[in-house]
């Protein structure tokens, strides 16, 4: 080998030293920056020179060492173990969130407290058992009435409000996954573009894809993988999201009746992005990604006691003589089970949509269940074969004007009673037909018919209930008078009475309780329900700590160790730096040698 050749090998230490000992540099003034990567240069020997072949090897001489390239270090596996318990976590997080609002909305732990109003309401009806007709005793009747309407209507407008500020964070998050989306894709081609020719290292531009894959990791659920390119390819819930040529936008579907929107691929002819019939389940990894957590928190309806599934009972013989075999049970327990199936899968999960079905029927429950004391009802059937609803007036009380069927809450566009002229047996009659719930008494034809749009006006249901205005102008209307003057103890006594019986379930799962119980239980399961919640995101807080931690040894820059490659580079360096300096003293030894003879 020449002394030039020499030379050259000195050189390619000292460049490649110096190249290491940038990179060094590098790592460590980047010690604290979020999401960097360390990078680790990479030796390897340059061409040999063939010195010809000997009967055992070849003989070769070498030309010193080059930089093979500064590869980032990066546990693969990790990565993919963190981004999908960190979008467990998320999931949990925004749940939980969900049901502490619910809870606050409550004023249990602070404010006025719901339970509060009920047990009001319950003491007033046993202060009217002692004096029904007394002016004092049926104020506070009123009263307590008017706080409890007031208070259920606020902790129900705030459910819908807080249903509006998640549809809001659904639309910010889907903008923040387009964007993300748009930005990998991006990402994409600029490091192809830089290491399409083998020379270079977008080391960077894949900090912040790594970047972008982390906190879109968190959002939904993903899978990803680079192909030997460079690019990475996402998919989202299955679905693809960026390929090597594009990247697919996620849209939203507006519904006109709610305003609610659900995320949808307009490109797989807008199939929403969340199959939700599939049980929520760690198993099942059906339990990642903030986005998914606000959708199921949020619900896709605003809900009402209608939305309970109430299993048909055989054994009522009055309305069903058939008992099991009955065509109406049989057609009612289809509708049932129909309806258990659409409430398991679609309100079940809501933190929102259950609490608010369940808290309307509570408040459906108790509203009326003291109108059908204060003004029963009786079933006749006219002579069309019409069976109607009506003010029963021979067990009915007066007002202290005489006045009957007054009801103590009313719905704000519909009477309770429509006075009719009906026909019964051949002769015609003048009765107060009951406006029953979710149907529109027709009186011309004597009949009720469907009318979808003025449904809800005819339910008992929060946000169309109101105190009745005769009531609140005078409460000595409401009829706790018999007819012969007396206080009509009987009909007080039947409000407590009904207090203390079991009304309804609080989901199609549980035994029927009375409406403290009731309240118990529900505020019980959303305390639950949070607690679970809280438990979950504060494990897989552990669990993404310690993946995070672990990927963190491998990806992340120590500064002791990066101290000992500056050292370990530097040496590499003086020692490159002495080898190239005896090679050039020899040349100057043999030129000045050369020159003098």
């Amino acid at each position: 080998m020449s002394l030039m050749s020499n030379l050259y090998i000195g050189h390619s230490g000292l460049t490649t030293s110096q190249n290491a000992l940038n990179t060094t540099g590098n790592n460590l003034a980047n010690i604290q920056t979020k999401g960097y990567t360390r990078q680790q240069v990479v030796q390897s020997d340059t061409i040999y020179n063939s010195l010809g072949l000997s009967a055992t090897t070849a003989n070769q001489l070498g030309q010193g060492v080059t930089l093979a390239a500064i590869r980032q270090v990066r546990d693969r596996f990790m990565d993919e173990a963190f981004r999908q318990e960190s979008g467990r976590q998320s999931f949990y997080s925004a749940s939980f969130l969900a049901t502490s609002e619910v809870e606050t909305l409550f004023g249990e732990m602070e404010g006025v407290k719901v339970s509060s109003v009920i047990s009001d309401l319950w003491s007033s009806i046993q202060e009217l058992a002692k004096t029904p007709n007394d002016t004092t005793a049926l104020s506070l009747f009123r009263d307590s009435a008017e706080d409890f309407v007031e208070r259920f209507t606020d902790v129900y407008n705030g459910m819908k409000e807080y249903q509006l500020k998640l549809n809001i964070k659904i639309e910010d998050t889907v903008d923040r996954i387009n964007e993300l989306g748009y930005n990998i894709h991006s990402l994409n081609k600029q490091i192809l573009a830089i290491e399409s020719g083998g020379l270079e290292r977008a080391n960077d531009l894949r900090d912040l894809r790594n970047s972008a894959l982390d906190e879109l990791g968190s959002l939904v659920k993903i899978s990803y993988k680079e192909s030997a390119e460079g690019y990475v390819l996402v998919d989202i819930e299955g679905k693809d999201f960026v390929t090597p040529t594009r990247y697919y936008e996620m849209d939203l579907k507006y519904d006109l009746e709610t305003g609610f929107e659900t995320p949808i691929w307009p490109q797989l002819n807008d199939e929403e992005v969340f199959d939700l019939s599939i049980p929520i389940s760690s198993k099942l990894n059906t339990d990642i990604g903030e986005l998914k957590a606000y959708l199921l928190a949020r619900g896709n309806d605003v809900y009402d006691y209608t939305d309970m599934p109430i299993e048909p009972d055989a054994e009522d013989l009055e309305k069903y003589p058939g008992g099991v075999h009955d065509t109406a049970y049989i057609a009612d327990l289809a509708d049932y089970k129909e309806k258990l199936k659409f409430y398991d899968s679609e309100i079940a999960p809501s933190a929102i949509g259950s609490v608010m079905t369940q808290f309307d029927q509570l408040f459906h429950g108790i509203v009326t269940a003291i109108n059908d004391i204060l003004s029963p009802n009786k079933t006749i059937t006219l002579d069309n074969g019409q069976t109607i609803k009506v003010l029963d007036e021979e067990n009915c009380s007066h007002g202290a004007n005489g006045e009957i069927g007054v009801e103590m809450f009313s719905r704000k566009s519909l009477p309770r009673y429509t006075k009719q002229t009906v026909t019964v047996n051949g002769q015609q009659q003048e009765v107060y037909v009951y406006n029953e719930e979710g149907k529109v008494y027709d009186a011309a034809n004597q009949m009720y018919r469907d009318d979808d749009e003025s449904r809800r006006n005819t339910l008992y249901t929060l946000g169309n209930v109101e105190i009745n205005e005769a009531v609140l102008k005078d409460e000595s209307i409401l009829p706790m008078t018999t007819k012969t003057g007396d206080a009509d103890f009987d009909r007080a006594f039947a409000m407590v009475d009904a207090w203390t019986q079991s009304f309804a379930k609080l989901n199609p799962y549980t035994a029927d309780v009375d409406y403290q119980t009731y309240y118990t239980q529900l505020i019980g399961s959303v305390a639950n329900l949070g607690s679970i919640y809280k438990a979950a995101e504060t494990a897989l807080d552990t669990t993404t700590s310690y993946l995070d931690n672990q990927r963190q040894k491998v990806a992340g820059v120590s500064s002791d160790d990066e101290l000992t490659n500056m050292i370990r580079f530097q040496s590499a360096y003086n020692a490159s730096s002495r080898y190239f300096t005896v090679v050039s003293d020899m040349l100057e030894y043999l030129v000045s040698q050369l020159g003098s003879r």
